[in-house]
């Protein structure tokens, strides 16, 4: 279990019969922000200019909306895309594209699970680079 920010959560990872496997958040307490209980991927390279696109599937217990951005590790700085993501009951896939404006080798993908107590499910989550 982590807490931060008056949030706390703890995670598991599901697999299922088909091999697939499944990250489930338990947000136990929202805390004051977004960024309160965050699922985090470290170590993202970024190059300015080349477009990426991020992909993940997400759904929740309860609807809403969560926060998907990449930053700076160092600075926290948005250095690729920061954008509010609707969360329904059932798996959706989320694809946003973006072209960062400055090279970051070890920028974040961060998924901001806070302000509610909710459960989410999260699968195939992606970082391609698009073009050269």
């Amino acid at each position: 279990m982590v807490q931060q920010f008056k949030g706390e959560a703890d995670t598991s990872l599901i697999t299922e019969k088909s091999g697939e496997r499944i990250m489930n958040v338990n947000v136990i307490a929202g805390g004051d922000s977004s960024f309160s209980v965050q699922l985090i991927q470290e170590n993202v390279a970024l190059i300015a200019g080349v477009k990426y696109q991020c992909v993940f599937t997400i759904w929740s217990d309860i609807e809403g909306e969560i926060t998907a951005r990449i930053g700076s590790y160092a600075t926290y700085k948005t250095v690729g895309f920061s954008e509010h993501v609707p969360v329904m009951k059932t798996g959706q896939s989320r694809a946003i594209t973006f072209t960062p404006e400055v090279t970051e080798p070890f920028a974040r993908f961060e998924l901001n699970l806070g302000k509610q107590k909710r459960k989410f499910w999260i699968k195939e989550v992606k970082v391609l680079r698009l073009t050269k």
